[in-house]
């Protein structure tokens, strides 16, 4: 075959045109950091990045969700101790007060001190982690606790027309509305009845004649309760709406590996109820009642 100057020079500006345009490719590679810039270039590397960056992001989203469950179960953790603390508190404060030796005004003192503790524990029931509520479930945008539902008027559960959206705190114990029987509101709890007679005219409260057996924490089936009816007031009795503390039993639950969720909030009813607030409530109007003795507080 004959080599003519002609294929000499095609050949040579082929192979530097060649050399051109590798270069061009390790520059692109060297300004970008990437081994292609197109997927045509080389298809089996563009998925293993593309799988390789998802990847990456879904460990780091991960890592995120890690700290947020971190945040919000301490936080939880802090709260329920500085709950505990105060309940603490309350609890000594009516030991103290249930002895007679005290006047008036000192149990008047003490039902103030209860009254900010009462205020510090709903403050702690709304807790937030990260702008979200952790005491209510999966609706983290309302507060579990709304204390303007608690401790309500008598007059507004006598013309409430849905009074089955109401909780009765009766002598340390929450009744939940049961039935309506002609002109009679019937609450129940798991100790009794009680039931307020003639609720939108005349009300009044019949309920069984406690014991000393029963109060004392011991039940004797031969004791057969009474029936009494007592004038109904505002001092013997907490009227709270059953929505005053939520309800919400979905979890809330984070995902800290694919498929791998863990459950972090702490339900409201598990921490905090009507029972709970009512008895309170109770105590702070005991103590600031003059009248009031230490069997009064005994009933609680």
């Amino acid at each position: 075959m004959r080599v003519t100057q002609f294929m000499l020079s095609q050949n040579s500006l082929r192979h530097i045109n060649q050399g051109y345009n590798r270069l061009g490719v390790l520059n692109d590679q060297m300004s970008s950091g990437k081994k292609i810039t197109r997927a045509s270039q080389d298809p089996v590397v563009a998925m293993s990045g593309i799988r390789y960056r998802t990847q990456v992001v879904e460990v780091k989203q991960f890592q995120r969700n890690l700290g947020e469950t971190y945040n919000w179960m301490d936080t939880a953790d802090a709260t329920l101790d500085k709950v505990g603390k105060a309940i603490h508190r309350i609890r000594e404060l009516v030991v103290q007060s249930s002895n007679d030796t005290y006047e008036s005004t000192q149990r008047a003192n003490m039902g103030k001190e209860i009254k900010q503790l009462f205020d510090h524990i709903v403050s702690l029931a709304n807790t937030k982690s990260n702008g979200k509520y952790i005491f209510n479930g999966t609706d983290t945008l309302n507060a579990p606790v709304d204390e303007t539902k608690m401790n309500l008027e008598l007059s507004e559960l006598v013309a409430a027309p849905d009074i089955g959206e109401y909780e009765i705190s009766y002598q340390g114990h929450l009744y939940k509305f049961d039935s309506v029987s002609g002109n009679d509101a019937i609450f129940s709890s798991a100790v009794g009845t009680i039931t307020i007679k003639d609720y939108a005219t005349n009300p009044t409260i019949e309920t069984d004649q406690p014991n000393p057996e029963f109060i004392n924490g011991v039940s004797d089936p031969l004791v057969v309760p009474q029936r009494v009816t007592l004038p109904l007031t505002e001092d013997n009795i907490i009227i709270s709406r059953a929505d005053a503390v939520s309800t919400n039993t979905e979890d809330v639950n984070i995902e800290l590996l694919k498929g791998v969720t863990i459950n972090v909030n702490i339900l409201p009813s598990n921490v905090f109820n009507n029972a709970l607030f009512g008895d309170i409530k109770q105590l702070i109007k005991t103590l600031d009642d003059p009248t009031s003795k230490h069997e009064d507080l005994t009933k609680i």
